[in-house]
């Protein structure tokens, strides 16, 4: 019978295998080298570590035991991208480009209890390594994935007042679109006996040696056995999550280059000057006697970019002299010295003012003048304003201090963030003034302006994101209200955050202009006492840390249009000042033979 057996099973392989054949034919291999084909991915396997990494999702919690008597906890995280072509040209076109991520991450006990929980705002940054043959790859990378690892973020906590936790709890909050997903990894100390210091280090291989060594100032061969002893003292062990892979956790395994000869591909500089483009004009100050401005722009995305030959560059914009009344439509076009060269050159002569330019394909700008003989650089410097954001759960809270008891005057100023591609209905800011006592004065809500701003920009949002103009709000504030407080109005059909921000000024102080020297604030230099302070919000190291907060590139606005002035449908009253005030008549000459008009016989 065995025989019997033995043919039988020799049948079933027969037949497993003339199964098998016509799969493992049509099987492609390059599956292996990831479905990008980087064919460098599996020639660096020998010179990688790696890593088992599990994706935090969002709509359920990554769960790792915590051993006992763990007093600290290494947490590494990697945020994957869709494409790792598009985010080159992401940050090629903007240097300043990073990717941001969130991670809620909790530290809970037997029974759930949370005993640390905190969200984790993450901003990280594309990692490239130039290998000697000038191939460029990512020092991190998967083998059958498509996504691109960037550079992993530490994060460290202390749990030595924690003795009752047991379990590490990691979940997405929130990530950038071109974020596919996150992995994450967790690490424990693992302390070491003292009997196995004194053979754990003639176990290791030189890699591992210098590894551990890295942070020293000797190399590993140089270290003395104290140094050893403590090198090993402070190892970290992996810990994998609870449950079963596929079913309570996804895993992925990533491929650590370690000792590679390669120079890290530096970020791409952008050209010095202001970024106009279409739709985003700079704005130009002027010196009050004006001259011929000389501009150098050079191009931020490559001509060979475009399915169709781009239209030669140029400016276009308006000149405006200070006010309404006086401004001109300006084109100037751009020309290189030589075919290729670069930066185009063009030139204008303009009035003093202000200048509103607008290029017809993304440029780096800059202008020079001829002053006093010598050519000066006249691009302004890019100015910033730092803003909190205040939602309807969270207020953004503001003491007022008040000079000498009198009434102090406040100006808020609120924006919030809106998509070009879907932009929403604009919410409402609601404002409360309060005493000492926590009472309540005063408050309201005041609807924002809708339309998104030209020629201010925020920093640091998600791709596509623009900014609205600024709604002003300005009180006088008595003397019994010490704390203001804004947020969101509840109820609302937006449900975007508004950013605020709040300034003061002493009631008494007084501020000095130079007419028409200050208008544009060209040679002041920074020298003259603004009119507004700004006030750091009570919970201003919260705001911070939590990611609360925006910077927003800002720009001088151009002269208000007033058609009322243009038509003539205007007229003039007297203002007379309340109080105790006196008073001169002014007699001035009447210039001979003028017609006396009926409307000025009063004051003829």
């Amino acid at each position: 019978m065995k025989w019997l057996a033995r043919l039988v099973a020799v049948a079933l392989l027969a037949l497993a295998a003339w199964w098998l054949m016509p799969r493992f034919a049509a099987f492609d291999t390059t599956a292996l080298l990831g479905r990008d084909r980087d064919e460098w991915k599996l020639e660096m396997v020998p010179q990688a570590s790696i890593a088992a990494t599990y994706l935090a999702e969002r709509d359920r919690w990554l769960s790792f035991p915590v051993p006992a008597g763990a007093d600290r906890v290494r947490i590494v995280s990697n945020a994957n991208l869709f494409n790792l072509a598009k985010a080159r040209e992401a940050r090629t076109a903007d240097p300043r480009r990073r990717w941001r991520y969130a991670l809620d991450i909790e530290i809970t006990d037997d029974e759930g209890a949370v005993l640390l929980g905190r969200r984790h705002h993450h901003r990280t940054d594309l990692a490239e390594l130039r290998l000697p043959d000038e191939r460029i790859v990512t020092p991190a990378f998967y083998l059958d994935e498509t996504l691109s690892p960037v550079t992993g973020v530490v994060v460290m906590l202390n749990l030595g007042g924690l003795p009752q936790a047991t379990r590490l709890r990691i979940r997405l909050a929130d990530g950038d679109p071109d974020i596919a997903d996150v992995a994450v990894r967790a690490y424990f100390p693992e302390p070491a006996g003292e009997r196995q210091l004194d053979y754990l280090w003639q176990r290791l291989s030189e890699r591992q040696k210098s590894s551990l060594a890295k942070g020293s100032v000797y190399a590993h061969e140089l270290l003395t056995d104290a140094e050893r002893r403590n090198l090993l003292h402070n190892q970290w062990q992996p810990v994998g999550p609870r449950g079963a892979r596929g079913v309570d956790f996804r895993g992925r395994d990533l491929y650590v280059l370690r000792d590679v000869e390669g120079e890290p591909v530096d970020d791409p500089v952008s050209p010095a000057g202001l970024v106009a483009a279409p739709g985003r004009p700079v704005m130009l100050p002027l010196p009050e006697g004006g001259g011929t401005v000389e501009f150098e722009a050079i191009p931020l995305a490559a001509d060979g970019d475009a399915a169709e030959e781009p239209a030669p560059p140029r400016l276009a914009g308006r000149w405006h002299a200070g006010d309404s009344l006086l401004k001109e439509d300006v084109a100037i076009p751009l020309v290189a010295a030589a075919a290729g060269s670069a930066p185009l050159r063009g030139e204008r002569r303009f009035g003093g003012g202000l200048a509103e330019l607008e290029a017809n394909r993304p440029l780096a700008l800059r202008a020079f003048m001829d002053i006093a003989g010598t050519r000066t650089e006249i691009t302004p410097d890019r100015l910033f304003q730092r803003l909190f954001i205040a939602d309807t759960a969270q207020v953004a809270s503001f003491a007022i201090a008040h000079a000498d008891g009198a009434a102090t005057p406040i100006r808020v100023e609120a924006r919030y963030l809106q998509s070009a591609a879907n932009p929403g209905p604009s919410p409402a800011l609601h404002y409360a003034f309060s005493a000492a006592d926590g009472s309540v004065l005063r408050e309201g809500d005041a609807p924002l302006i809708a339309d998104a701003s030209r020629y201010d920009e925020p920093l640091g949002a998600l791709p596509g994101s623009m900014v609205s103009e600024p709604t002003e709000l300005l009180f006088s504030v008595p003397p019994q209200a010490t704390g203001l407080h804004l947020r969101a109005a509840a109820g609302g059909a937006s449900r975007s955050p508004v950013l605020v921000g709040v300034s003061t000024r002493p009631a008494q102080l007084p501020r000095h202009i130079r007419a028409p020297e200050d208008r544009y604030d060209f040679a002041a230099k920074g020298l003259r006492v603004p009119a507004w302070f700004p006030i750091l919000p009570q919970d201003y190291e919260r705001l911070i840390a939590g990611n609360r907060s925006r910077l927003v590139a800002v720009q001088p606005r151009p002269p208000r249009e007033r058609p009322e002035l243009l038509t003539g449908n205007f007229i003039h009253d007297d203002f007379r000042p309340g109080g105790r005030w006196l008073a001169r008549q002014l007699l001035t000459p009447r210039e001979a033979g003028s017609p006396v008009r009926e409307e000025a016989l009063p004051a003829t």
